[in-house]
Parts: structure tokens; sequence; C-alpha cells
């Protein structure tokens, strides 16, 4: 619709409204004022781990570093850094912000978006063909081919048998199916997430009127999903730790970052924090754990 046509829509659409529906613009202020008090003033169905909080924007700032000293050269890798980076600090003010359901939804994708980060350093020839895609003008087909989730599991599982080969890490095979399901019922709007993400958890299994999650007023799933973040960033981490110690892998600290600015000390600084991190998400599980067990 060009704009003439649109302003002849819209002059004979406001001719035909009557004037009994106008509200005054003063209510609509209060109303707003009152929409935005509510928004700020959330009821906690829970106590929110401040540590979790704080592992999970330490994962988002090591990955920035990471994406900050990255040369041009290898702008695939900068970007996909910088995506997980901002992801991972979306889902954590979704949650903060008592928007669950959504949260989980950018979850999801921080899922997809990690293990295609890994698989494309696992295998070039899927890096190629990704990176040519545009080009091509064939992503459909090039994800289809190489970065379903299927496909993408088979890359991870069959690395992972690289790295294992008595069978260690199998049981990451049934995590991941076990996750990816529950995002995508989340994903594809599943009746039972959508209308159990419209209320908070009961306290209580004798609770009788559920409280509606409208606009972000409740908190009470925000622990359990900083946790299945936590995990999976923990994974990420673990499995990008041994790319970069990987002779068969031509992901190298030389190859990749460039020595202008400060470049190498971002990438040692994010390095070292990978460790620490590491470490730290150990202690907090275990400190959950007996938290839980009270």
């Amino acid at each position: 619709m060009d704009k003439k046509q649109y302003k002849e829509f819209y002059q004979r659409a406001i001719k035909n409204i009557s004037q009994d529906y106008y509200y005054p613009y003063a209510l609509f202020k209060k109303h707003l004022r009152e929409f935005r008090d509510f928004k700020k003033n959330k009821v906690l169905k829970l106590e929110i781990h401040s540590e979790l909080v704080e592992m999970c924007e330490l994962h988002s700032l090591k990955w920035g570093l990471f994406s900050f000293s990255i040369n041009k050269e290898n702008l695939i890798f900068k970007s996909f850094m910088t995506i997980i980076a901002n992801n991972i600090l979306a889902v954590l003010n979704l949650l903060m912000a008592g928007l669950e359901y959504q949260a989980l939804v950018v979850l999801r994708n921080l899922y997809e978006v990690s293990h295609t980060f890994l698989t494309i350093i696992i295998d070039e020839t899927k890096k190629i063909e990704y990176m040519e895609s545009a080009a091509k003008n064939n992503e459909y087909h090039v994800w289809k081919k190489h970065f379903t989730h299927r496909k993408l599991v088979e890359t991870l599982s069959a690395y992972e048998k690289k790295i294992s080969p008595d069978g260690d890490l199998d049981f990451l095979n049934t995590w991941r199916s076990s996750i990816y399901s529950k995002y995508s019922g989340i994903a594809h709007n599943d009746l039972f997430n959508v209308v159990s993400y419209s209320f908070a958890i009961p306290e209580t299994a004798n609770e009788e009127v559920l409280e509606s999650s409208i606009w972000g007023g409740i908190l009470s799933r925000t622990n359990q999903i900083m946790i299945e973040m936590a995990d999976l960033l923990f994974y990420v981490d673990v499995v990008f730790q041994k790319l970069l110690e990987d002779p068969a892998i031509g992901f190298k600290k030389e190859y990749i970052v460039h020595d202008e600015d400060n470049s190498r000390d971002y990438w040692n600084y994010a390095s070292e924090l990978m460790l620490i991190i590491r470490e730290y998400y150990f202690e907090i599980k275990i400190k959950i754990e007996q938290d839980n067990a009270q």
C-alpha cells in the first residue's frame, strides 16, 4: 500500500470510529504508569541464585573477549562468538524481567548457535559450505545437509567418541535429546507449554488458584532455566577447549588472533576466564544441591 492509499484508508477509518470509543489521554497515561509500576514490582516465588547470574554474566564476558580478539579474516568465528555472548545476556535480561517462556525461546537458539559453532570448527568442509551458502543461495540445502539437530548431534557425537573412545561421554546424547525435546516444545508452542508458562509454578501442591505470569510479574522458574543455560555453556567450554588443544583441528590462536591493540591480551584473558568459570560451575552446582537437600 503506497502513502496515498494508506492516507485515504486511515481517514475513512477515523471517520467510522464513534466518539464513544475515545478515552481521555490522561486515563491512558494513568494506566501506562500502573503498567510500568507493575513490571517493576516483581513477585519472587524463589530466591534468585546470585552466583548463577554472575557465572552466566562471566560467560558472556568471556565470549565477548574472544570475539574482540579474532581477526577480520575469521569473521565467521567472531560473529558466532558475538551471538553467543549476546544470547546469554538476552536470556538473563528476559529472566530478570520475569519473561521465562521468552527466555527459553532464546535459550533454544543459544543451544543451536553454540552447537553450530562447534560443528564448523570440527569440520572444515561444513564450515566452507556454510560460509558459501549465502552467495550460492542454498542456505536451506546446507542447513538440511549439515546443521539440523540430528546432523549437529552426529558431528558432535563423533568428536566425543574421538576424545573418549571408551564411551564415557555417551550420556551426552541422552542430555541433548532431553533438553532439545523440551526446547522444541517451547519453540513450537506446544499447548502444555503455552498454558503452563502463562502461570507461575504453584508453591504447594494444594494451591488452588494459579497466579498469572502476565507482563513478567512473577519469577518462579528462573533458577532452573539459568542452571540449564550453565550446563549448556559448561559443555560448550569443555569441547571448545578440546578443539583448541587438538592438533588435527586448524582452529588455533596463532591463526585467528590479530596483533592489533590488545587482541592477544583479550584472548589470553578469555582463556583464563574459561578455566576459572569451569571451577566456579562445580562450586555452584554443589552449593545448589546442598541448598535443595536442606
